[in-house]
């Protein structure tokens, strides 16, 4: 097999392979084989293969692309009704074949440089379907005793500025928030605690960090009503597989309400408190290489001391009601105006308040608890 590098021109002249017919098995490509439609045209003579590792494309609009081209097709339609390419094979007018997979895409033929041509042009058609990372997170869900995920998309969620950050938050939560971008993008386990109370911005936080990293993390979510999940003596095997299936991903895993799990160890929760600690430092946080944000509306203080360990904490943030100055500061910038009322404000009760005039204003912000 000849590996292609765009770089670089080859420096020594392509090899001279053969492969007997009767030495090469069919249908086992993986294996070293060959498809038995490239066998029957290619079978004998010089025979080259260069092999290219695409990006992540869409393979069905490669297959669309070069209908005419088409000679072979493995597809497959799942129990949910979508269609899914695994696989396709190609024929050029020249002789020339290809076969085409979602990880790899290899070129035969019998001059070796027209094979590396052909190999680069697939390549460089395959960068152009690349799909674009949207914004989404998984939410964990329980089905007939197995642990799986739901793909939920983040629709018009604006990512803040500095400048908004600190109209949201308070003047001192820009210098905070680097040092947390810091940590989060670096170390690959560890825990986070969001804490406040209701409509103070944690949930709104959430939505632009999980827009912010969509390239570079996997986000999921547990629901309070879900949050036994994490003492299932099946949810270590369902993280390995989620590394697995994201390995060029950091994982993150977002916990709202979880009173349950951080609060001080008591008869009822005294499972779910152990389980955090282990999945947020320790030997099964080498394994698992997961982060964990909680948010919480009670007090610190009735957090259990061991989550907030230096070490094993990174990184903590109260989220509080804005004062009546902030408030106003606020609700000028976004060109709202901001009625008498309490003497502090929450997030929800500035925006929610503008509902019946500005309504569209508050879902492109997509502020919420």
């Amino acid at each position: 097999m000849e590996t292609f590098d765009f770089n670089q021109k080859p420096l020594m002249p392509a090899p001279q392979q053969t492969f007997p017919l009767t030495m090469v098995p069919v249908y086992m490509e993986e294996g070293g084989g060959l498809p038995l439609c490239l066998m029957e045209e290619l079978g004998s003579g010089p025979l080259h293969r260069v092999e290219v590792t695409p990006p992540k494309y869409d393979l069905k609009a490669l297959g669309k692309r070069l209908e005419k081209k088409l000679l072979r097709t493995d597809s497959e339609w799942d129990c949910k009704g979508v269609f899914t390419a695994q696989a396709l094979i190609l024929r050029t007018r020249s002789g020339m074949f290809a076969t085409c997979y979602r990880s790899t895409i290899r070129a035969y033929g019998r001059d070796w440089k027209s094979t590396a041509k052909l190999a680069r042009r697939l390549y460089k058609m395959a960068w152009s379907l690349v799909k674009p990372i949207k914004p989404c997170y998984y939410l964990i869900e329980r089905s007939c005793g197995c642990i799986g995920t739901e793909t939920v998309p983040l629709e018009g969620v604006k990512v803040p500025d500095a400048q908004e950050l600190s109209l949201l938050y308070g003047e001192d939560f820009n210098g905070w928030h680097a040092d947390f971008m810091h940590r989060f993008e670096d170390k690959p386990s560890g825990l986070t605690i969001l804490e406040g109370p209701p409509g103070t911005g944690k949930t709104t936080f959430l939505r632009h960090l999980v827009s912010q990293h969509a390239k570079t993390h996997c986000f999921y979510y547990i629901a309070p009503h879900e949050i036994g999940c994490l003492v299932d003596s099946d949810f270590i095997s369902f993280w390995a597989r989620q590394r697995e299936l994201h390995q060029d991903k950091k994982l993150a895993l977002i916990i709202e309400d979880a009173e349950q799990a951080l609060m001080a160890r008591a008869n009822d929760n005294r499972s779910l408190v152990q389980v955090v600690l282990n999945y947020s430092d320790g030997m099964l946080a080498d394994f698992l290489r997961l982060q964990i944000i909680a948010t919480v509306n009670c007090r610190a203080s009735d957090l259990d001391d061991a989550l907030l360990r230096p070490g094993r904490l990174m990184a903590r943030r109260h989220f509080g009601r804005l004062s009546r100055t902030d408030a106003r500061r606020l609700a000028a910038h976004h060109g709202l105006s901001l009625p008498g009322g309490p003497e502090d404000y929450s997030l929800a009760e500035i925006f929610n308040e503008q509902e019946g005039t500005n309504s569209s204003e508050s879902k492109i912000l997509g502020f919420a608890a």
